[in-house]
């Protein structure tokens, strides 16, 4: 998921040691892959 989101992911990183974010990926046409990602915290 990070390859493929990272910008979205790490949009809030700001290179501090200790980061974490919470994200929701779906897998929307069954394939296996996600193709939708959502930062919850």
């Amino acid at each position: 998921m990070l390859t493929r989101f990272t910008e979205i992911i790490l949009k809030n990183y700001n290179g501090k040691d200790n980061w974490a974010c919470v994200a929701e990926g779906l897998n929307i046409d069954g394939d296996g892959r996600v193709d939708s990602v959502k930062v919850l915290e």
